[in-house]
């Protein structure tokens, strides 16, 4: 069997045994996807598959049937099914009796394999398929930022066992792949982290703080186990596990699962209202005659309680999220379907341009407009393919929260709105380290202690909104807190120490907030492990600017602050309205756009100290003369010059340009290495006459023009 052939059968195997982890006797949809896995693994070429498929699938159909309610023996299938796997992966041959002895463990119901210790340093050589192994540690990473964010919600809502069987599948894919890869130390971590969530999932371990703090510390040592790995398969190095000290953690799982008083059956049983309590108290007496009797064996005997109804006592019922399946599409992929359709998008404005004005056929213009329609839809498609929801982002702040309020001492909760809006991929990433910033900064320098917040009449708890929704064409984040808000006049007084502002009474109350951004800026009193360095809020505002997008403070002392992030949808496609200065053309950004007036002598002035003005709406605005961004001439026969009233975080200019040609969107190239510090422009694109359209950076304009 060809080696694309192992790896497909080995992930036909993890998805029978996720769907393993869920299954439950008359559970009939979760064991009909059982049954359809199990026919393609006994039609594999696998040695051995057809008979273990065969066996499994006879006790499946007996699950269905409610005959057998003992899922356990589905859990060795996929053990041993691994093990076939593996074999032939080696190259390894099974015979006849070791093809016996495996399918006598799957009959026999054996309830856990021997644990193997962690194996030296394994070599990744070229003749292995290094994919697997890159697959493995993205689809890992991808599973562990789940099971982080349920980890937190489980600890919210302990009752939830979607949640738990979330994370229970996360670990137990995680370790069923790393045994097939020889991953022993990763192997022997999600083995140890399984078995205490199995115990959360069988009501024996309550998931308190303290237990889900330790899961949390394995996600986090796995991630970096993992990412490890990533590495080393990407450089084709070998794995080593020196660097894993994993066995004083082991240690720490384990003391947990023994330090855990178990919950009785007997009191879950009572719970259920199977049996009555002094029925329960019965057996326990009984029990101290012959404690070799599971309290469960007694009640069955005693009180007539089915072994359906202890096992349903120990496995509570899964009740999954319904979730659309989901095609994984290589990104590099996504990107070039993206730049085509940006390519077809240009093409299309160059034909509509040369058909403008030209006495064509009908059926020519009717196959036009019907092309124009069909490439606007193709456009769509493929920039929504680009389009995630941010919630998977948001929901990482969780933990922020969590731990820094711990730390802290302060009580704090998270609210999170609008978590389905979705932003372009590109953004997620480069948006998650300023919203750890901002929603770090809330929690340390926002919300008070809570003695504090009581002493002003506040909840003791303070409160942080997260939220985010779509308006004029771009994406809003807010982070909206409830504590002390800033003190202008603290912020001024530091600001004039540290000799950052030398005629503070000129400072308008925006320009007052903005100080925060000021590199070395700091508004804690003392240096902490989380905050007070002064670094990170310009980092922060630079970050937002990278994605073209805006950054806004709005406070008011005692009551709260908010941040304000305003970004583009995407980042291939900008809204744009198209001006012309001279024979040159230029794209501004819609979103920053307010309004266009007439030029007109008697509303240009100008002023001492701060050069050209122009009146509008009874405002004195600065004037920018955009034909000195590269010496372009205005056209001397145009009479009817336009002033294009631009924004920029509530800072207003006028744009001096001939006409105005239309809006439009247009498809966002880069300029290149050689133009990447011009601050001016943020890129070009094609127009429909074929020449390239400087896109003005607003923000860039603004510092460029000193205004």
């Amino acid at each position: 069997m060809p080696e694309e052939s192992i790896g497909n059968y080995h992930k036909l195997i993890e998805t029978f045994a996720a769907q393993v982890v869920v299954a439950e006797a008359g559970d009939i949809p979760s064991l009909g996807e059982l049954l359809k896995l199990l026919d393609s693994i006994i039609k594999s070429e696998i040695y051995g598959a057809k008979e273990i498929g065969q066996c499994l699938r006879d006790l499946v159909e007996k699950l269905i049937l409610e005959e057998e309610t003992d899922t356990s023996p589905l859990e060795d299938g996929v053990d041993v099914l691994r093990e076939l796997a593996k074999a032939f992966s080696n190259k390894e041959e099974i015979d006849s009796e070791k093809l016996d002895a495996l399918m006598c463990r799957v009959n026999c119901s054996i309830k856990s394999l021997p644990e193997n210790e962690p194996s030296e340093a394994k070599p990744l050589s070229a003749s292995e398929d290094i994919s697997l192994y890159i697959e493995f540690a993205q689809e890992s990473i991808e599973n562990l930022e789940k099971a982080e964010v349920d980890l937190i919600e489980l600890e919210e809502n302990p009752e939830d066992s979607s949640l738990i069987n979330s994370v229970f599948r996360a670990f137990h894919t995680i370790k069923g792949v790393s045994g097939f890869l020889e991953l022993d130390s990763i192997n022997l971590l999600a083995h140890k982290t399984e078995t205490l969530l199995d115990r959360i999932r069988q009501k024996e371990i309550d998931p308190n703080s303290e237990v889900t703090d330790i899961i949390l510390k394995s996600v986090d040592l796995m991630k970096k186990m993992i990412n490890d790995i990533l590495f080393t398969a990407e450089s084709q190095g070998s794995i080593s596990k020196k660097e894993w000290e994993i066995e004083s953690f082991i240690e720490v799982i384990d003391n947990v699962s023994e330090e855990q008083k178990d919950i009785p059956i007997g009191e879950l049983l009572v719970k259920d209202k199977v049996v009555r309590p002094e029925d329960v108290e019965r057996g326990l007496e009984r029990q101290k005659l012959e404690p070799s009797k599971k309290i469960g064996e007694i009640l069955s005997e005693e009180s007539g309680v089915s072994k359906k109804d202890i096992h349903k006592a120990l496995i509570k019922q899964s009740k999954l999220r319904k979730n659309s399946y989901a095609v994984k599409v290589d990104t590099e992929k996504l990107d070039a379907l993206v730049d085509l359709t940006g390519e077809l998008v240009i093409a299309q404005s160059i034909l509509k341009e040369l058909s403008r004005g030209k006495d064509l056929d009908n059926r020519f213009l009717q196959s036009l407009g019907q092309m124009n329609q069909i490439i606007s839809s193709v456009q769509k498609i493929s920039m929504s393919m680009r389009m995630v929801p941010i919630g998977n982002t948001f929901q990482k702040m969780i933990r922020v929260v969590r731990d820094v309020s711990s730390n802290l001492g302060k009580k704090v909760e998270l609210f999170m709105e609008g978590k389905d809006t979705e932003v372009d991929r590109n953004m997620v990433d480069a948006l998650y380290e300023p919203l750890v910033h901002m929603v770090r900064n809330s929690v340390d320098h926002g919300i008070e202690n809570p003695s504090e917040r009581k002493a002003k009449g506040k909840d003791g708890c303070g409160k942080i909104i997260l939220s985010s929704y779509h308006k004029a064409g771009n994406i809003v984040i807010e982070i909206t807190d409830d504590g002390k808000g800033l003190d202008k006049d603290f912020l001024i007084e530091k600001a004039v120490k540290k000799g950052i502002v030398s005629e503070p009474e000129r400072l308008g109350e925006k320009d007052i907030f903005n100080l925060i951004f000021h590199p070395g800026f700091s508004t804690a009193e003392n240096v902490t492990d989380v905050s007070g360095r002064g670094v990170g809020m310009d980092v922060v505002k630079e970050a937002i600017e990278n994605l073209k997008g805006h950054l806004d403070i709005s406070s008011k002392k005692d009551e709260g602050t908010k941040f304000i992030i305003r970004l583009p949808l995407t980042m291939a496609i900008i809204d744009g309205m198209l001006i012309r200065v001279g024979k040159e053309k230029y794209i501004v950004p819609t979103m920053s756009i307010l309004e266009a007036v007439p030029f007109e002598k008697k509303n240009y002035f100008t002023v001492e100290k701060k050069g050209e003005m122009i009146k509008a709406r009874n405002e004195l605005i600065p004037l920018v003369r955009l034909n000195m961004l590269c010496n372009a001439l205005y056209d001397d026969k145009n009479e009817n010059l336009l002033v294009l009233i631009v924004e920029n975080k509530g800072e207003k200019c006028g744009l001096l340009l001939d006409e105005l040609l239309g809006k439009d969107e247009f498809v966002i190239k880069n300029l290149g290495n050689i133009f990447k510090d011009t601050k001016v422009f943020s890129g070009g694109a094609i127009l429909g006459d074929g020449r390239v359209g400087l896109i003005i950076d607003i923000a860039g304009l603004f510092e460029w023009s000193s205004l």
